[in-house]
C-alpha cells in the first residue's frame, strides 16, 4: 500500500517517534509467547507434523469459506446487525472532522511513545510475527494448543485484511493527509492516498486483540489488548492517515473476524471431544459472533 507519503503498508518499516519502541515490541512478543501455552480449553494429544499441517490447511479453507460466504446466508438478525454497523459508521462519519480536530489537540504533547506503540501494534509485522512465532514455539515444546493459537492469529489477520483491502479499493476514500474533504470517495482507485476506508492498521489490531482475548479468556489481558487496539485507532487519526469512521469500521471487521475464527475452532474442539467423526463444522453466519466483543 503506497501513497504520496511513502511506504506505509502493514508490513512496511514504521516511522520512529522514539527509540524505545523496538525494545517494547520484543518484550510484548516475548510475554505473549510465554502466556500462550497457558491457553484454557481442551488438551490436545500431540500430533505428527503431517497431521497438524492437514488440520491447519482444512481450518484455513473451511473457516475462510464460512467467513467470505457469510452474507449469502444472512437471516433477519444478521441483516439487523449489518444495519447497526452501517448506522454506527455513518454516525462516526458525521463527526469525522470534529474527532480529527479533537485528537490532534489531545495528542499534541507527551504522546510520542503511546502513538508509536499504537502504530506498531496495528502493523502486520506484529500479528504475522506473533502467529509464526507461536507456531515455531509449538514445534519446540510439542504443544498443539500453541500451534492452533498461532494459526488463528494468522487466519484472523489474513481474512480481515482481505476484506479491508477490497473495501479500500472499492470506496477509494481520500486520506485526511491529502487535504480532501471527508466526503471524497473516488471509487476503484488503486493509489494508497485513496485507500482510507477502512483503516487496515485498526482492522489488524482488533483482529489480533479479539482473537487472543477470546482464546485466552483473561479479563486483565483483554483490557491490555483492547487498549493497544484503541491506541492504534487514535494513532491513525492523529497521524492523518485515517478518519474516525475508517477506524470504526476497521474495528468492527477485525473484531468480528477474530471472534468468528475462535468460535469455529471451539466448535471443532467440541466435536472432537464428543467423538464426532466429521470434524468439519456446519456453516454459521459471521455476524452472529460480532455482538460478543
Amino acid at each position: 500500500m503506497i501513497s504520496s507519503g511513502g511506504n506505509v503498508g502493514y508490513f512496511a518499516p514504521m516511522r520512529s517517534r522514539c527509540p524505545h519502541v523496538s525494545g517494547l515490541s520484543l518484550l510484548f512478543l516475548s510475554t505473549l509467547l510465554t502466556l500462550m501455552p497457558l491457553l484454557p480449553g481442551q488438551v490436545r494429544a500431540q500430533q505428527s507434523a503431517s497431521q497438524a499441517f492437514d488440520e491447519d490447511i482444512d481450518a484455513l479453507f473451511n473457516d475462510g469459506w464460512s467467513i467470505f460466504s457469510a452474507p449469502a446466508h444472512f437471516d433477519s438478525r444478521d441483516w439487523l446487525l449489518t444495519a447497526l454497523t452501517a448506522g454506527s459508521t455513518f454516525a462516526a462519519y458525521m463527526i469525522d472532522d470534529e474527532v480529527r480536530s479533537g485528537v490532534h489537540e489531545f495528542t499534541q504533547d507527551g504522546w510520542g511513545i503511546p502513538l508509536e506503540v499504537g502504530e506498531w501494534y496495528g502493523s502486520g509485522i506484529v500479528s504475522g510475527g506473533l502467529g509464526l512465532g507461536l507456531i515455531a514455539a509449538s514445534a519446540l515444546n510439542g504443544d498443539d494448543d500453541t500451534r492452533v493459537a498461532g494459526r488463528m492469529v494468522l487466519q484472523s489477520l489474513a481474512y480481515s485484511i482481505t476484506i479491508t483491502e477490497a473495501l479500500k479499493i472499492i470506496t477509494g476514500r481520500g486520506r485526511p493527509e491529502t487535504g480532501e474533504a471527508k466526503s471524497a470517495f473516488h471509487f476503484f482507485r488503486k493509489d494508497g492516498a485513496h485507500h482510507s476506508f477502512p483503516s487496515g492498521h485498526t482492522t489488524a489490531a482488533f483482529a489480533l486483540s479479539s482473537t487472543l482475548s477470546r482464546r485466552v479468556g483473561s479479563t486483565p489481558l483483554s483490557i491490555v489488548l483492547y487498549a493497544l487496539s484503541t491506541l492504534t485507532a487514535i494513532e491513525r487519526i492523529a497521524d492523518d492517515r485515517h478518519w474516525f469512521s475508517d477506524t470504526v469500521i476497521g474495528a468492527v471487521i477485525g473484531s468480528a473476524v477474530g471472534i468468528a475464527v475462535v468460535e469455529f475452532e471451539e466448535e471443532r474442539e467440541r466435536q472432537t471431544s464428543e467423538g464426532v467423526a466429521d470434524r468439519l463444522m456446519t456453516h454459521r453466519p459471521l455476524l452472529q459472533y460480532s455482538i460478543t466483543f
